[in-house]
């Protein structure tokens, strides 16, 4: 699975969720390295 926090920081530079985002990898990412997954997870 990948998931990802979109975060936003303030004046203060307090940072705050703006969206929380997940789902489960598909049959061709399954072999994927970690570093393939985290570049899918990005884009």
């Amino acid at each position: 699975a990948l998931g990802t926090v979109l975060l936003q920081p303030d004046d203060d530079e307090v940072k705050h969720v703006v969206e929380y985002i997940s789902r489960s990898t598909k049959p061709t990412e399954k072999n994927y390295t970690i570093t393939e997954l985290e570049y899918t997870a990005i884009v």
